[in-house]
């Protein structure tokens, strides 16, 4: 029989602090105010409806084992700022009827949440865990209550975090049925998991991973095999080799960070790998891949790139290729007429060049390549088996904002919302290898006569005051911001699928986040919803979607991207790939005006 246990430490602690009297706070009672004070050894934070708060936080100090319990009979739901204890989520939602209790760590300076603990029946070959209805559970094994592999339900309610933890001698695993995707996921001494119960998947989606911490003078330069969903390899002085091969093959979205404190610069061989690019390890480098079995290579999720400041020098011809990206920033403090691209570089390198000067630069490149960065504009070049290429194209925009929209924000913060959206719209088609940047060449103040957004987009294609000032400053496309109804939706814009300067506009209204302008633009540059059946459709998915699905991640949909998170592949191979449709109608966009 499997029975459920509270953790040791937890009951030890209720029954040496139960001669302290409880205070009980609510919010009306500490000034309308979710920051709860500390100075209490057991406090109750009670939150009900109209004695209410949605955002709440723990005290950053407490003693050690004091105790703080947060229950709700609120109708709305509250938010825990989770930085300072131990759960792995960025936010806990607290609905009506849930109660949490954390007491403090003064050794690890953090809240610790209850959690109900389970226990294997020892020696079993499975052991099929049951758990409370508590939403925080433990599975703990440890010498005399151990199990060769264990299997978690999938009778939980939503939402449900259990923390797996084992300080057993012998090895064991755990079931990969219904987990998100089948690493490897070994019980060793030390191990410790965070997985949460997504009901909509049906699967248990990994929060936190213990790594397995290896030391490269321990392995060589090949890791031959990996034993973890996350595997972390160190390098440091003493602790170096000049090369490192990635593994033949893994468990699916196992993981390896390799990073380094080591004065000298060591080299990840591209073998196994999914890019060509220059993979130098350096001081303060880190590099993550992943391992995806259908591609059966090791994807690179993220990589150090390396930097040239607005104030710093700017040599003639670009230093040489040492991470897979090369960025540099041109002021007018730094600024030089002309730039050569690097002479050295490997397929698949990339430089991007952004610029703040008065003055444009001249491009050039071993190959023969010539191309201009004008002010405000950000250039991206990819090395190719022929040298450079041009990566990316400028696609210039008129930004039009409502005197509506200047009353309720003042006129900076109205401009500065715009911008703000330019900004997140060039970060996601960045991060998504889509070739395109959007620059503001003008901003116009003026509301277009029209009762919603749907119609202003409409009106806006020939409205004379708005093609006036968009042909006198030479803009492939108008996005407006205002205050008007929806018309059933916060934004609208025109989809061109095939590419139109009469319908490149778009529009959202302040009630909308920034992100909605890299989600309307994105339909001018000829992109659906995710419900279409169109290859430039968005991907949506529970744990997060592309800018045309539910617009949660800094992507466009491609099935070469990756959620950065959960390993969740963002599109699907000729049916999910906004990118490439992008891709085809930037340049043919770029030249409207």
């Amino acid at each position: 029989m499997k029975l459920a246990y509270k953790a040791i430490c937890i009951a030890g602690l209720v029954t040496a602090s139960a001669v302290y009297a409880s205070t009980t706070l609510s919010p009306n009672q500490n000034t309308q105010s979710g920051n709860i004070p500390s100075g209490y050894t057991d406090l109750k934070f009670i939150l009900a409806d109209g004695n209410w708060v949605k955002n709440i936080y723990l005290p950053n100090g407490a003693k050690n084992l004091d105790t703080v319990t947060i229950q709700s009979n609120a109708l709305y739901k509250s938010y825990l700022d989770t930085s300072n204890t131990n759960l792995p989520i960025e936010a806990l939602e607290i609905h009506r009827g849930d109660t949490f209790q954390f007491v403090y760590n003064s050794n690890l300076k953090k809240w610790e949440i209850f959690l109900a603990t389970v226990y294997p029946i020892n020696n079993s070959p499975i052991d099929h865990i049951s758990f409370t209805n508590n939403k925080f559970q433990r599975v703990f094994l440890f010498d005399g209550r151990w199990a060769k592999k264990i299997v978690l339900p999938s009778n939980v309610i939503d939402g449900t975090l259990v923390q797996i933890i084992s300080t057993a001698t012998y090895s064991s695993e755990i079931s990969t049925d219904n987990l998100l995707f089948p690493s490897s996921y070994r019980l060793n001494k030390g191990s410790e998991y965070w997985l949460k119960y997504n009901a909509t998947l049906q699967k248990w989606v990994p929060e936190f991973i213990q790594p397995i911490t290896l030391q490269v003078k321990d392995i060589g330069s090949n890791l031959n095999a990996v034993t973890a969903p996350l595997t972390e390899v160190n390098f440091a002085d003493g602790n170096w080799v000049s090369n490192f091969t990635l593994p033949t093959t893994a468990n699916d979205r196992d993981r390896v960070i390799i990073k380094s404190k080591a004065s000298w610069t060591a080299t990840i061989n591209n073998t196994h790998t999914n890019t060509s690019a220059t993979l130098s390890l350096k001081t303060g480098d880190q590099y993550e891949f992943m391992y995806v079995t259908d591609k059966a290579h090791w994807v690179l999720m993220s990589a150090p790139t390396k930097s040239v400041g607005a104030n710093s020098q700017i040599t003639p011809t670009l230093e040489n290729m040492t991470q897979p990206i090369l960025k540099v920033n041109i002021s007018d403090a730094n600024w030089k007429p002309n730039i050569k691209l690097p002479i050295k570089a490997q397929i698949g390198d990339k430089v991007i060049l952004s610029s703040t000067a008065k003055t444009h630069s001249f491009i050039t490149a071993e190959n023969g390549l010539s191309a201009t960065v004008q002010t405000g504009e950000n250039r991206r070049f990819i090395y190719t088996s022929q040298g450079w290429n041009i990566d990316s194209y400028t696609i210039d925009m008129l930004l039009v904002n409502s005197p509506e929209v200047s009353r309720i924000l003042g006129e900076s913060a109205a401009k500065l919302r715009m911008i703000e959206g330019l900004n997140l719209t060039n970060l996601t088609a960045e991060n998504s290898s889509a070739k395109f940047y959007l620059r503001q060449t003008g901003y116009l103040t003026y509301k277009i006569p029209a009762a919603d957004l749907r119609e202003a987009i409409a009106v806006g294609r020939s409205d004379v005051t708005v093609q006036t000032e968009r042909k006198r400053v030479l803009a492939d496309g108008v996005y407006y911001q205002g205050n008007e109804p929806g018309a059933g939706g916060c934004g609208w814009a025109w989809i061109n699928l095939n590419p139109s300067a009469f319908n490149m506009i778009g529009a959202n209204d302040i009630g909308c986040s920034v992100a909605a302008m890299r989600h309307e633009v994105g339909h001018n540059l000829g992109l659906y919803h995710d419900d279409s059946t169109q290859i430039g459709s968005g991907f949506s998915h529970p744990l997060g979607s592309t800018v045309m699905g539910g617009n949660s991640l800094n992507f466009y949909s491609s099935p070469y991207l990756y959620n950065l998170k959960y390993g969740v592949r963002l599109g699907e191979q000729g049916k999910k790939d906004g990118v490439s449709v992008i891709n085809a109608n930037a340049l043919q966009i770029s030249k409207f005006n």
